[in-house]
């Protein structure tokens, strides 16, 4: 019988690609996660990096708490959040999957780590 996990935390192999810390990632059907693209169904953040094919420990999304994550471009304190490709995310003006979370600190430009909290 399998156990449910309280934590929020949970740890995945990686596919043959190497993952970015605090980047949004998905589950496959082989139960490996990879980068979340703009549309992709991500299942949480990266804690730290992965090195190819190695062990990710991933914040499920539904945990509880503010996120890190990597934006885009410029994001506002306040902004609601859009995913974009290569698992990042953009203000809410950015193409891409529709997410329930609000900036709480401010990125200037790409691969800036932001605190994001869901709304």
């Amino acid at each position: 019988m399998a156990t449910i996990n309280e934590s929020g935390y949970k740890t995945f192999t990686a596919t043959a690609v190497a993952l970015s810390q605090n980047v949004r990632v998905l589950l496959d059907s082989s139960g490996t996660v990879s980068v979340a693209g703009a549309t992709d169904d991500w299942i949480g953040t990266v804690t730290t990096d992965v090195a190819a094919s190695g062990r990710a420990t991933v914040r499920l999304r539904n945990a509880p708490g503010t996120f890190f994550m990597v934006a885009s471009a410029a994001i506002a304190v306040g902004d609601a959040i859009s995913a974009t490709a290569a698992g990042k995310i953009d203000d809410g003006t950015a193409e891409g999957g529709a997410m329930t979370f609000e900036a709480l600190t401010a990125a200037t430009a790409d691969n800036d780590i932001i605190e994001v909290v869901a709304n």
